[in-house]
């Protein structure tokens, strides 16, 4: 009987160590296309109601807004 409750706890702790605590970045453009221009509340109620890390969503947010700009400065340069 020990055994199984030390298993079962073991799984339990393996299932919360994998589960993702960030949307895919798919997850979150799709999010932002059917709630343009939201506020900060808005992205963490997002966020926090799936269990994600708001902060680690944020950063998220962050890079694929960075990666937007520079592939607008990359063909600009281009252009150049």
């Amino acid at each position: 009987m020990k055994s199984n409750k030390n298993l079962r706890s073991i799984l339990n702790l393996l299932a919360e160590e994998s589960k993702e605590d960030t949307p895919t970045e798919e997850e979150l453009i799709d999010w932002f296309r059917e709630n343009p221009n939201p506020g900060d509340a808005d992205l963490h109620k997002w966020a926090e109601g799936n269990d994600w890390n708001v902060h680690k969503v944020e950063s998220m947010v962050y890079k694929i807004v960075t990666d937007h700009i520079k592939m607008h400065i990359d063909k600009e340069d281009e252009e150049d």
